[in-house]
This record gives C-alpha cells, structure tokens and sequence, in this order.
C-alpha cells in the first residue's frame, strides 16, 4: 500500500516555510532526501483535482512570488477527492512517498467526511499537525486576517477559537481509517528538526517565509485598506513589501486584554490539557512551555495590550518606514542617513508653514525637488 505524508496545519504555525521546504526539496524526487529510506516527492492538489508534481511543481515553486506552492483546500476537490488520492497513488514509482500540505486541513475536517477518503483510495497516511500557544496564534490570526474583516477583536476571536482545540483535531484526524500515525508538533520543537525526525531525513537547509509585518508598515496598511486592496485572504501587497522593504524585525502588537484571555483559556483549557499529554509523553522538555502558554495565561500577563488598531506604531518605527520606502524608490540603499520628520520640516521652512505631512511631501515631491533633509 502507498505511504502519503499529509501536513494539515495549523495555520500561523510555519505553514509557509514548511511548503517552501517540501518545494524546494520534494518537488523532484533526488538522493538527498533519504540515504536509505523512502523517496519522497511533494505534490500540489489543486481545485476540481488535478495535481502538480516533478518539474512542473518545481517551476511554479520557483516562479511563486510569494515563495512556496501548496495544495487547495479539501473543499476545492472533496467531490473527487477519492480518484484525486488514487491518481497521485498511481504516479509514484515503487520507493516513492507523496508529501501533501495545506494549512487549513486540519480544521476542514470538521466540515467534510473523510472516513471513506483513505480506505477507498487504498493508501496508507501518515499526518504532521503543528500547533501553538493558542494565545500566540489567535493573536498572529488577527494581524494575519481578522484586522482586515470588519469584525471587533473579540468577534474573529470567537469566529476562530475551533483553530485552536487541537485535541479535537488531532483526534479526528488520527481515527480516520488507513492513518497509521499522527505526529503533533510544537512550534518551539523547532518544526523542521521535527520533520527530519520523523520522515527519516538528513539535514537539510529550511527557509524561513514567516516574516512578521513591522509595526508602521501594518499600521499604515490598514489606514489605506481600500486604496492598497488589502483583505482577509489577499495579502501580496504586504508580502511584495516585506520583500522590498529593509526593515528592522518586529513583533505583531499583542491584542488580546485579560478578559479574552480568559475567554480563550475557558474555551481550550480541556483541549490544550489532552494535547498537552501527548506532547509531553514524547518530549518531556516541553512541559514549561505548556504551563505558561497553553493552560495559564501567566507568560502573556505583563505583555502590554494595543487596543487601537489604527495607530499603535511609535514615532521611530514610522521614520523606520519612511526611509526604508525612500532607500527603495531611490535604488540600493542610496540614502544612508535616517530620515526625521522634525529636521526636514526644519531645512524646508515652506513644509512647516503649509501644515503638510513631512513624510509623504518628501515622497512625493522633496526627492524630485532634491529638498535638503
């Protein structure tokens, strides 16, 4: 019977990197995946069923401005979801195994009848899921999706609590007929070491894609949220500018006030106790990192709490922004020195009378007027 390596998620759990390193990797079948093992080869479902593989999936990897490829959402095939498995069954030579990866996998499952899915393809499945503090994740979610909905903090908080009862999950996944094994991981286990582990690999280079948004790049983002297209699920105006842009690494504004802590610890303290045993069962080390971030809150009580989403950056992340946005337009790092408001305002006298915004005149007018600065 074939082995398949399904990675379900979560989402905000590395997702990214790990479908880039699949990519790099698995798309093409070569000796550096396993020196004695299996052959592993990754491949993309995609809507309706058809899949990519080999070179194919090699080349949309490597053209992918945002740097990984993965398979669609169960929901996108699930009505041939039997003859899409056996299809990539059939294509794999005798020593090869399929890698599939799609962030939101663990959580359709609640949504769609995978109890016949496995058998009747006729293959054997393996499941990776990543978890984290549920604390941490509901927050990244929020930067990552909910700012951009329309909906309060504590309703996307409510909407997307079910992404973090991973005991639940975990437990659906893992008594689905032809699953053999069911691998939970940690973020702070260091989620590629993880996977060498369990497939068997050699070390092997992993990317890392996860970047966090710097503080006045968002918040400005969100200001204009109509005029740059910014959406729950449209997202490549700010990963195009997380590549362009040379700014220093930030932490997402933690927004979750003591109350929705509580509410969230209430809601997933049965749920994170069960995963908790499983985890710690395998690697005892990761006990601490459970009682502080899964089933307390203590590791998040002194963090400070932004409650205005519309202006949390401080004055020198934005003069950050502004001269990272001006060293671009201007070409290879032309302008070395940083750019402040106050003393441009100062040199440009004109600038301070008329009331306008230091920053954006020099965009859009002091760099073409060669204005002192």
């Amino acid at each position: 019977m074939k082995k398949f390596i399904l990675h379900i998620g979560s989402g905000k759990c590395a997702s990214s990197s790990i479908q880039a390193y699949f990519g790099q990797n698995f798309s093409v079948t070569s000796e550096k995946t396993s020196s004695s093992g299996p052959q592993y080869r990754y491949f993309c479902i995609r809507p309706g069923g058809d899949f990519l593989s080999g070179e194919d999936l090699l080349l949309a990897h490597q053209s992918n401005l945002a740097g990984f490829v993965c398979s669609c959402a169960i929901q996108g095939f699930y009505n041939n979801a039997v003859q899409t498995f056996k299809n990539i069954r059939d294509s794999l030579a005798e020593n090869e195994v399929a890698v599939l990866s799609f962030e939101a996998w663990a959580e359709e499952i609640r949504s769609f009848d995978l109890s016949h899915v496995f058998k009747e393809a006729e293959i054997e499945v393996e499941v990776i899921f990543v978890i984290r503090s549920p604390f941490d994740l509901l927050n990244s979610a929020w930067w990552q999706w909910g700012v951009w909905t329309g909906k309060t903090l504590k309703e996307d908080t409510k909407n997307r609590i079910g992404m973090v009862k991973f005991a639940e999950l975990a437990e659906r996944w893992g008594n689905l007929p032809n699953v053999s094994k069911l691998h939970v991981v940690e973020l702070e286990q260091n989620p590629f070491k993880r996977l060498q582990e369990i497939l068997g690999l050699d070390s092997i280079s992993a990317p890392h894609l996860n970047v966090t948004t710097h503080p006045a790049l968002l918040e400005h983002l969100i200001k204009y949220q109509k005029e740059f297209g910014r959406g729950e699920h449209n997202g490549v105006i700010e990963f195009r500018l997380n590549n362009m842009l040379d700014l220093p690494k930030r932490k997402a504004p933690f927004v979750l006030d003591p109350d929705l802590r509580k509410y969230i610890l209430d809601e997933t303290i049965e749920s994170s106790t069960k995963i908790a045993k499983k985890v710690i069962a395998e690697d005892p080390a990761m006990e601490a990192v459970f009682s502080e971030k899964y089933l307390s809150d203590r590791h998040y009580q002194e963090r400070p709490v932004c409650k205005d989403f519309s202006n949390f950056a401080t004055s020198e992340e934005r003069e950050a922004l502004t001269t990272a946005l001006i060293r671009t337009a201007l070409g290879n790092n032309v302008i070395k020195l940083p750019f402040s408001a106050y003393r441009y305002a100062r040199l440009n006298p004109d600038v301070l009378e008329s009331g306008a915004d230091p920053y954006k005149h020099f965009l859009l007018q002091g760099i073409k007027q060669r204005r002192p600065y």
